[in-house]
Formats: C-alpha cells, structure tokens, sequence
C-alpha cells in the first residue's frame, strides 16, 4: 500500500453482482434446506422475499460504505434503454433507497455487475445494468457529487455522468 493511501481508501467489497429476480442458491451452504431450491439451484419463489431482504442489506452496507468515504451525494448516467440514449439522474442523497433505484431502474427484471471498486477514491463507479432490452447490458456510471445544488452548473445534464468520468479519467 502506498503511503498516501490508508485502510480507509481501502473498499471490502473488490465486485458487486445484484438481482431484483435471480438468485442463485448455494447448496453447500444449505441456508434454507428448501428441495426445490437446491433441486433448480436457483431460490424458489417462496423464499424469493428472503434473498431480496438480503440484497437490500447488501445495498444498504455499500451506501454506508460510500458514505463513510464522503459519498454523500450522487448521480448516475450512461447511455441506456432499448435506443441507447444519454440520461442522468438528478443528484440523489447517498441512501439504499436511492441505490436500489438506480440499479433496478427500469421495472422490469434487471441484474447489476459491479466488477471493481477501486474507482471509489477517484470519485466514480462504473456499472453494468442488463435486462429484456439489452440483455448484454448498458454502462451506467455513479459519480460522487459536491451537494445538492451543484447540478444547476452542469453544462449538459444528460451526458453530465459521462463526461465526469472522462474528465476523470484524462
């Protein structure tokens, strides 16, 4: 570890893959000795309500996460949709709520890929959504933000996301 970075610095988490549907089931660890559970290897439907419990405290632990590194605000953009558009959440306080809307943006059924975090520190996380329309997924990017009203002095507040990280990122 370089001297300028601490433990803090430091995210637990190195991926993030989430559901608002599929979740696999792990029969070694056996957690609701359910036959139709290990027999799909998927959680069945009766203890679907559990494993999404279990997503949403996930959520919330990555927010207190952020939080804890001065994530106190954020917004999300990419490209996206059926026709691969520009978009941007307005700023949104740090909370699971406001996670969980916008990794499950669409209502539909969706998976979320986190596949690092060390882009924390610089003030980013890049993400990939998939559902019906784009299976493969879209890019979405989470960037901190300052507070609540610096989204006035944005000069494109469709690509504002995008274009942080690329000014991040040169």
């Amino acid at each position: 570890m370089s001297r300028n970075r601490t433990i803090k610095d430091e995210f637990p988490f190195k991926k993030y893959y989430g559901s608002n549907h599929a979740w696999t089931y792990d029969s070694e660890e056996d957690i609701y000795e359910c036959e139709l559970c290990k027999e799909y290897e998927y959680v069945c439907e009766v203890h679907s309500e559990f494993a999404w419990d279990q997503e949403l405290d996930t959520i919330e632990y990555i927010a207190e996460l952020l939080k804890d590194r001065g994530w106190d605000f954020f917004s999300a953009g990419g490209y996206g949709g059926w026709n691969n558009s520009p978009s941007n959440s307005h700023i949104k306080e740090m909370t699971r709520d406001n996670l969980v809307s916008i990794f499950f943006c669409y209502q539909t059924e969706m998976t979320i890929s986190i596949d690092n975090f060390d882009t924390v520190s610089k003030g980013y996380i890049e993400m990939r959504l998939s559902h019906h329309d784009r299976p493969m997924g879209e890019t979405m990017y989470l960037v901190k933000e300052d507070d609540m009203d610096s989204e006035d002095s944005w000069e494109d507040p469709q690509l504002h996301a995008i274009e942080k990280v690329r000014e991040i990122n040169s």
